[in-house]
Order: structure tokens, then sequence, then C-alpha cells
């Protein structure tokens, strides 16, 4: 419930208070020796530190949940929540590198469980972010899959986005459904 509630607070534009409620719930965690639950929370402060501008505690709480995630059993839904905090603070840090190993890391834990799909989206936006429209494609399921019932409207609406940034990357936009309602929502 914590990380929920800090994972609200983060995208409603405010990490302090979202950092906050991590502090005071971690402590707890570790006490209760709750790894998994711990790791989720350790790597969502990573992504709030980094919110706040405060670049050297983001990487080191993302390198201790990456380091944690390596030892710890974690469900696939948790894994995929850990996946694209560490990406996002890796990638926007500016240590691609890291974050690509960590795309690779996690791909060999969620592959054989059959939940790669979902985190796929997460590795297309580092791509893009690297000037690798090509990589992001690969990626990036084909229109058919996307418009799968199984699919959410929130992961049709990243795809969305993800499709647009592609064809601007590659200086072809051609006929694209521009995702108004994408840019509307307020948590992609």
């Amino acid at each position: 419930l914590a990380a929920t509630k800090a994972w609200v607070l983060g995208l409603r534009g405010q990490p302090r208070l979202a950092q906050r409620e991590v502090e005071r719930t971690l402590p707890l965690l570790a006490q209760h020796n709750d790894q998994a639950t711990w790791t989720v929370l350790c790597s969502a402060q990573a992504l709030q530190w980094l919110r706040q501008g405060q670049v050297e505690p983001a990487l080191a709480d993302a390198r201790r949940a990456r380091e944690a995630a390596t030892h710890t059993s974690i469900a696939p839904m948790d894994l995929l929540v850990i996946l694209r905090n560490l990406v996002d603070t890796l990638r926007w840090a500016g240590h691609f590198d890291e974050a690509l190993a960590v795309g690779q890391e996690f791909e060999l834990r969620l592959a054989p469980q059959g939940q790669f799909p979902s985190a796929q989206r997460t590795l297309a936006g580092l791509y893009l972010s690297l000037g690798r429209a090509d990589l992001a494609l690969q990626q990036m399921p084909s229109t058919e899959q996307a418009a799968a019932p199984q699919l959410r409207q929130r992961e049709r609406l990243q795809l969305s986005l993800l499709r647009v940034q592609v064809a601007l990357t590659t200086g072809q936009p051609g006929l694209l459904d521009w995702p108004a309602e994408a840019l509307a929502t307020g948590d992609l």
C-alpha cells in the first residue's frame, strides 16, 4: 500500500511527499524481512530522488534495489515495476549502459514466465532516448497486438506515444494517429 501511495504522490508531482512515505516505510519492511516489497520501494525511492534533482542518492538506491532484486524472490508484476523504476532512473541520470544491463537482466528473469512483453515498452523508451528507433520498434508489439483486448487503455496509450516518438525520431511521421487522449492522461 505504501508503494502505491508513493507512486501516486510521485505521479501527481509531489516527489517530496512520496519520498517521505518511502523513507517511513523502508525501515519497517527491513525490520519485518520483507525483501521483495523493500526492493520495490527502494527502486521507487530512486526515482523520487531523481525527480527532486538528487542524482547521487537516486543512483545509490537504484543500485541497492538492483542488487537486492538479483537474490530475492519477487513476483513478476513487482519485477516489472522495479524494472521500470530502475531503467527510468538510470536513463534520466544518463547511465545508459547500466540501464541497458538492467533491461537484459530482467529479460532473463521475466521471459521464462511469459511476462517480458509487458516490460518492452520500458525498453523501447530507453532505446528512443539513445536515438535507436530501430531497436525501439523491435520492442514494440505490432499494431494488431497493440489492439488486443488484454491490453489496458493505459498500455495502448503508452504504445501510441512510443509510435509517435519513433516516427518523429526517424523523420518519417507518415500517417500518425496523434494520441491526444494520451497527452491528457496524467499517469502514463
